[in-house]
């Protein structure tokens, strides 16, 4: 038990300046809490387990990218089942409604939940740049996402270490009754979390971005082409739910009186971001599943006319503005082969094939999106 004189200290309560709390608000968050936590972790769970059911008995191709989707799920949930712990010792009721045993406890079980953050996003980001790289053999998508990786990993690093060495000694992150200890003020540590929180927000438009450029060059129908950059897109979600949960822990940062109430939207909100972007990042393995396929492949006949062809329309050397139709060969696969392996939606750049004309020369650059073991009615894209 803490002595009630250093609990004052510990929770400010004299900042509240209140002698019957009756008249504060006594209503809660948990049950929210809890039900939000347990929603996006059955629905990572749900998406992530038929992504990998895909990979392992449809495709048949188990690869580096999913072992990060492993990984990164296990941390998810872990994260998830420390957000119920902190909710089962004072997060979401207001300090004044959470006894002061519950309050030491809640703080060690809020420091563990802050310094694991970091290494959650690391996981779920980098299993998406590995997924990228898997899919887009070219090498500036490769290059770019080595250095997007070698990003995060200082970056985790870095913030790790300012979030473990803010108080000194570091026990007095968690234990507020540690006499003449050295922490953070109040707007250095908001500083930091905008800063922290900006990065993340910034590095997750990145990764949305990385593909558009390889899909924009696809010699596809437009239609199909967004498609799959609408598909690949979806990580957009994921960078909204990090703007709006950047918002939600300034406030939990700036309020020092009633912070165990406050702090509650920033970790249900970490935590839809955790699971937003692992789901969002295995929707496109879902394609092989036998209905979704169904349901692409009935959109490719009826955008293409016919799933071996692909119509690109467009001037030619030589003539007017015409129409030519150019055959996908799916059996011809291209030198330009991802070093992660195939899966079951992967992009192929062909050769550059040079063709003589009268009027000059011009080289032309095919790239096409094949699936893998995929069967004879299966969805060219």
């Amino acid at each position: 038990m803490i002595p009630e004189h250093q609990l004052k200290l510990l929770v400010q309560r004299e900042a509240i300046n209140v002698t019957d709390t009756a008249a504060l608000p006594h209503n809660n968050m948990v049950g929210l809490t809890r039900g939000v936590l347990g929603l996006m972790a059955g629905l990572s769970l749900s998406v992530c387990g038929s992504r990998l059911y895909v990979r392992i008995f449809i495709v048949k191709n188990f690869g580096l990218d999913d072992v990060m989707v492993i990984i990164a799920l296990i941390m998810c949930l872990g994260f998830a089942l420390l957000g119920f712990f902190i909710s089962e010792n004072g997060s979401g009721r207001h300090l004044w409604d959470v006894p002061p045993e519950q309050v030491a406890v809640w703080f060690k079980c809020y420091y563990a939940a802050v310094s694991s953050y970091i290494y959650v996003a690391f996981f779920v980001k980098t299993s998406l740049l590995v997924f990228l790289m898997r899919i887009f053999p070219g090498k500036r998508l490769q290059r770019n996402a080595k250095y997007m990786i070698a990003f995060l990993v200082a970056f985790t690093i870095s913030s790790e270490m300012a979030t473990t060495f803010s108080c000194d000694p570091v026990q007095a992150g968690w234990d507020k009754t540690i006499k003449d200890a050295k922490c953070w003020s109040a707007y250095k540590l908001w500083c930091f979390v905008i800063y922290e929180g900006v990065i993340m927000s910034l590095s997750d438009v990145a990764i949305m971005l990385l593909p558009m450029w390889d899909l924009w060059e696809l010699k596809l129908p437009y239609r199909k082409k967004m498609e799959l950059m609408v598909m690949f897109g979806l990580g957009l979600i994921a960078t909204v739910i990090s703007i709006v949960r950047l918002s939600t822990n300034i406030a939990g940062t700036k309020d020092t009186t009633d912070f165990t109430y406050t702090s509650c939207g920033g970790l249900i909100m970490m935590n839809v971001e955790f699971h937003t972007g692992l789901i969002t990042g295995s929707l496109p393995s879902l394609r092989l599943l036998p209905g979704i396929r169904r349901l692409f492949s009935r959109s490719g006949r009826s955008a293409t006319g016919y799933s071996g062809k692909i119509n690109d329309t467009g001037p030619q050397a030589g003539s007017g503005n015409g129409l030519r139709s150019t055959e996908v060969k799916m059996s011809k696969l291209s030198k330009a082969k991802s070093p992660y392996g195939n899966l079951d939606i992967t992009l192929v750049a062909a050769e550059p094939e040079h063709e003589e004309r009268e009027s000059g020369s011009r080289t032309t650059s095919q790239e096409r999106i094949i699936e893998n073991g995929a069967g004879p009615g299966a969805n060219r894209w």
